[in-house]
Order: C-alpha cells, then sequence, then structure tokens
C-alpha cells in the first residue's frame, strides 16, 4: 500500500524479480479495471529480470478476478482525472525503491 499526496492509500501488489537492482516496471491498468490485470504477464517479467508494481486505481473495478481494492476501501470508483495521484503516488514510490534503476511505466 502507498498513500498519495491528497491521503488516499492505494493499493496494490509488487512482485520482486530475483536480482535486487533489476528495473521496475509500474504497471497501471485500464480504466474499470484492477492490478490484476498484469497477473498473467508478471511471472515472465520477473524471468526478464524486471520487479513489477502493479497498482489498483481509484476509478476501476473486479475485472480479472481480483478486487479493486482502492476503490473497494474509498467505498466508489472515481473519476479518470482522480487517478493522477494514484500514478504520481507510484512514480514516487517506485524511484525510491529502484535504488538507481531504471523506471519504466506501462499501460
Amino acid at each position: 500500500m502507498i498513500t498519495a499526496a491528497d491521503g488516499v492509500k492505494v493499493y496494490g501488489e509488487f512482485w520482486l524479480a530475483t536480482d535486487p537492482q533489476a528495473p521496475l516496471i509500474l504497471a497501471f491498468h485500464q480504466a474499470g479495471s484492477s492490478h490484476a490485470e498484469y497477473a498473467p504477464l508478471v511471472p515472465r517479467l520477473n524471468r526478464a529480470g524486471f520487479h513489477v508494481l502493479a497498482i489498483d486505481q481509484r476509478p476501476g473495478s473486479d475485472e480479472f478476478g481480483r478486487k479493486n481494492r482502492t476503490v473497494a476501501v474509498l467505498g466508489r470508483s472515481t473519476s479518470y482525472d482522480a487517478a493522477l495521484a494514484d500514478l504520481e503516488a507510484a512514480l514516487v514510490w517506485g524511484k525510491d525503491k529502484a535504488n538507481g534503476a531504471p523506471v519504466r511505466l506501462e499501460e
């Protein structure tokens, strides 16, 4: 869990690669979805040498068989514009955790 600048708790999942200095991919789901959108790809990305952080943005739902926990805690899905704070929080978190390794954004 990370906290956005406006105090909203943003949930997600972080998958580690073998190498602690591996580059980090920040995976942002499509509208009306959840972090689970990336779950099928993560094993391949980890084997390819990437850490992956996929977050549950405020506009979302329970697509791909997993609950969007950010939406569940907020009690509702929000507008797409509200997700900007979630993306910024993930980027700050990612840069901190990357320890100088590259950080890539994927959507």
